[in-house]
């Protein structure tokens, strides 16, 4: 493990904590530090076509996943953090498609989703990793079936 891995381990982990584990809690920062800045450029590009509501989403997602690591690492919280990012990372898409209007204006943002189940193979356990799956075909089945209300009243681009 090279040494931005090991530091980034060493601030979510334990003393007690054995390699493979370290390096999964190092992984996970990573993610989630990269996310954030993703969010950041996501609700940036959104400001800027004038969609200030869609906008909204990914920033709300970078604070809380900003503070999830300023405050949940911090005190020796890992499992909230990891239910918290999978919980995060489930909800990003589900909302920019209802706020974009549908599948087919969100550009199909809800595949982005399948990160959460993802996840969850990565750094849970089988039986956890089954119940971020279901939730994430649940909330993809919703949104199919609200595809036509959310179609209806989405409002254009410029009113975003």
């Amino acid at each position: 493990m090279n040494r931005w891995m090991r530091t980034l381990g060493s601030w979510a982990g334990r003393d007690a904590d054995p390699p493979d584990v370290l390096l999964q809690k190092a992984t996970l920062m990573l993610v989630s530090l990269l996310t954030t800045l993703a969010g950041l450029a996501w609700s940036g590009m959104y400001l800027i076509q004038g969609q200030r509501w869609a906008a909204m989403v990914p920033l709300g997602y970078s604070v809380l996943v900003g503070l999830g690591m300023a405050i949940l690492i911090p005190a020796g919280r890992y499992q909230l953090f990891l239910r918290s990012q999978l919980s995060l990372i489930l909800g990003l898409p589900v909302l920019m498609q209802i706020v974009l209007g549908g599948l087919e204006a969100s550009g199909g943002v809800m595949v982005w989703g399948f990160l959460c189940p993802l996840g969850a193979a990565l750094f849970q356990e089988r039986r956890r990793t089954r119940y971020w799956f279901s939730a994430y075909l649940c909330c993809l089945v919703v949104l199919v079936v609200m595809d036509p209300w959310l179609q209806e009243h989405a409002k254009p681009a410029s009113d975003a």
